[in-house]
């Protein structure tokens, strides 16, 4: 229904996004990026999934700040009872493993899924756990079907299932020798299960989250951490362990969907018309040394820091008032203010090299890779293609070659493991850097979802809030573009050379000049349109109709070249038979 059709022929559909930036590819020889935006809840999932359905052959899925921290808290308490928990993919395991038999396996209780301090206020059902049962079911089967193996799939569900249960891990504050605060394990039977999934030994766990080791004029000095320092090990031990098993799915499926596959097309330069220049913001938030993000990971460095908001200097940015916790960035769409509690504390994501140490002990070898693995200064784990073969893992190589990763991986774009280096503004702003990036050497295509009530409900339409999304999303401003501006600019060499056998003989001499460009629009029987010194002057509906024009004369080329190719065939064909005959009469005489 959409393949080769205007946006305006049809209700607006994500299929027809995927359709214009799959044929803008081929006419622009240029790579595409469809940026999906929207709050939590709004679709954006699954925009993505109808997105994939509809375009891919072949792949390669890049992570992008994933939320690591919802692993241990989610971003707004008050909206568990709205289906804002922790990722699914915790509940599907838990039902899925109880349909299976499987949960005393993987350390899990029925009696305790609600219990657990990672999944706290989840609301569970018969009819939820029905449905986690089915999506459980896919998984394994995608799992199935990317060609995991069932030692990794068993590997995937005890870091899951040990991510659960450290989080239940509890320690108390005691005095040492010294009269100096210890944090102690409350619960030293949590221990032993959280070590028993991860294959290592319960009393190093222990240690390593109570206590942390420094480097000091080559002496290591060993000193005990608080309550407050061991629970943040604990909870930067299950952000780390979630993100890098994440990471290393999107990698192995990454070597599946490769593909060496080259598009052929031809190269349009289109310039898209310029929205409001939002690059003061931008270097509100990324410059140095006194950017927002940089001031960010220059407080978190100091226990006590508490001159955030007195050193960021622009205008974009509101102060609180009094001592309050909440801050104002003005955007192009308007204000949007932002909570600050613990904002420091966020920040720090740093994970304790006893900690790594300690999981490249494992006796499991994926969760050893995961950690011999080096991080990319996004904070992803590390992907290249292994040597040996498209789908080897860790456990096909030779294991005198796990433990050293110089060997193993490339140092440029890799990340310093330094705890200055560590922090979410950091990955952050690379994260940031790097999809700008793709955006500038791409075409950008945006997917703006809009939720349309708070409580998640059918056939309800909150006008206010949809109202303001559209706002802050930039699709008022869009609108105001479309509706007086022209949104493709492009130079007259470049439109006579892509669109003048449309309206040229082959024969005609065409120059790249103003009256030509005119001539060929008239021609066409175009209007709507402007031509400026350089540049003609397109509306969105014109390049679609040029577009349709365009391929609609390809095809008719490639029909007279498959007709030329056949009577050249048939006649190679016919001199081959009349060669041979005359072979074999001559054999005869």
């Amino acid at each position: 229904m959409h393949r080769g059709m205007g946006k305006s022929e049809n209700p607006p559909h994500i299929f027809a996004m995927a359709d214009n930036s799959y044929h803008t590819m081929l006419h622009q020889k240029q790579q595409q990026c469809i940026v999906i935006s929207g709050e939590s809840g709004a679709g954006k999932t699954e925009s993505a999934n109808f997105l994939l359905k509809q375009l891919v052959t072949g792949a390669k899925i890049s992570v992008y700040l994933l939320e690591q921290s919802r692993v241990v808290h989610q971003a707004n308490p008050h909206m568990v009872s709205r289906g804002e928990q922790n990722f699914h993919i915790f509940y599907y395991l838990y039902d899925g493993l109880e349909a299976e038999n499987k949960l005393m396996q993987y350390s899990l209780d029925k009696s305790k899924r609600d219990k657990h301090r990672y999944l706290a206020g989840a609301a569970w059902s018969k009819e939820k756990s029905e449905a986690n049962v089915q999506q459980f079911n896919k998984v394994v089967e995608g799992f199935t079907s990317l060609g995991f193996r069932d030692d990794e799939l068993d590997s995937v569900y005890r870091i899951l299932a040990a991510i659960i249960n450290l989080g239940d891990v509890e320690f108390y504050q005691t005095i040492d020798k010294d009269n100096m605060e210890q944090a102690a394990v409350k619960n030293v039977e949590q221990i032993k299960i959280v070590s028993e999934l991860l294959g290592i030994d319960p009393a190093d766990l222990a240690d390593a989250l109570t206590s942390n080791s420094v480097v000091t004029k080559g002496e290591i000095i060993t000193r005990n951490n608080t309550v407050e320092e061991a629970v943040s090990t604990r909870d930067a031990m299950a952000k780390a362990m979630y993100g890098r098993l994440f990471d290393w799915i999107v990698n192995n499926i990454n070597r599946l969907l490769s593909f060496c596959r080259i598009v052929y097309g031809d190269s349009l330069a289109v310039n898209i018309v310029e929205f409001a220049d939002n690059r003061p913001i931008l270097d509100m938030f990324l410059a140095k040394p006194m950017g927002l993000l940089a001031l960010l990971d220059e407080e978190s460095r100091f226990p006590q820091a508490n001159k955030f908001h007195s050193n960021v200097k622009s205008q974009f940015y509101v102060k609180p008032k009094a001592q309050s916790l909440d801050f104002t960035i003005r955007h192009f769409a308007g204000k949007v203010s932002y909570n600050a509690e613990k904002f420091l504390e966020k920040n720090k994501n740093f994970l304790p090299t006893e900690v790594i140490q300690l999981f490249r002990q494992s006796a499991h070898d994926v969760i050893r890779f995961l950690f011999q693995c080096p991080l990319t200064k996004t904070g992803n784990l590390y992907y290249a293609t292994p040597r040996a073969s498209p789908r080897s893992t860790i456990s096909d190589r030779p294991k005198s070659r796990q433990g050293s990763t110089k060997t193993q991986y490339d140092s440029r774009g890799l990340a310093s493991q330094t705890k200055a280096q560590q922090t979410v503004a950091t990955y952050f702003r690379y994260s940031l850097m790097d999809l700008l990036q793709k955006m500038v050497n791409g075409t950008p295509h945006f997917v703006r979802c809009i939720k349309p009530n708070d409580e998640k409900l059918p056939d309800k339409f909150d006008a206010k809030k949809v109202q303001r999304q559209l706002r802050y999303a930039g699709v008022m401003e869009t609108v105001r573009i479309r509706q007086h501006g022209y949104s493709h600019r492009i130079p007259f060499a470049e439109f006579l050379r892509r669109y003048c056998f449309l309206a040229f003989n082959f024969d005609e001499r065409v120059t790249a000049s103003k009256d030509n460009c005119r001539l060929l629009l008239i021609r066409l029987k175009m209007d709507g349109w402007a031509i400026g010194k350089t540049k003609v002057f397109l509306k969105y509906y014109h390049v679609e109709y040029l577009a349709k024009m365009y391929e609609k004369q390809i095809r008719r080329v490639i029909q007279v070249q498959a007709c030329v190719r056949r009577w050249l065939a048939r006649v190679r064909y016919q001199k081959q038979k009349w060669a041979l005959a005359r072979s074999v009469i001559t054999l005869q005489r």
